[in-house]
Order: structure tokens, then C-alpha cells, then sequence
């Protein structure tokens, strides 16, 4: 499940802003600060939900869409 959200919520950062960059490595950098950027790219998110669960428990979702959001306006 958590797996699933995180593809979900790749998904939601990159279809809200309409860029059709095919490739991450420059779509991502462009709603994320460097700093969460960098956290993002370094957690290397291994399959199993309780690798996820791991990687992901001190995500902060909400700091993640508040950042993104500042490129919208």
C-alpha cells in the first residue's frame, strides 16, 4: 500500500505542474528546495512495504506539497 502511494504521489507532483520532461532527473529538481532534493534522492527506497515503511516514516509529505506548490505561483 505505502508503495503504491508513493507512485501515486510521483505521479501527483509531476502531472500538477504539466512538464513533459521525460526524464527525472530534471523534472524532479524543479519542486523540491536543494536540500529536500537531496534528501528525496538519497533514500534508496528498496521493494517490500516494510523497507518503505522504513524510508518514508520521516517523510514530511506536507513541507514536500508546500514547497512544490511555491513553483505553481
Amino acid at each position: 500500500m505505502l508503495g503504491h502511494t508513493y507512485v501515486l504521489l510521483t505521479y501527483f507532483l509531476i502531472s500538477l505542474f504539466e512538464y513533459e520532461i521525460q526524464s527525472w532527473k530534471y523534472s524532479i529538481p524543479l519542486f523540491f528546495t536543494t536540500q529536500g532534493f537531496d534528501t528525496f534522492r538519497n533514500r534508496k527506497i528498496s521493494t517490500g512495504a516494510g523497507a518503505i515503511r522504513e524510508q518514508l516514516a520521516d517523510l514530511d509529505l506536507r513541507i514536500i506539497i508546500e514547497n512544490s506548490l511555491v513553483w505553481c505561483h
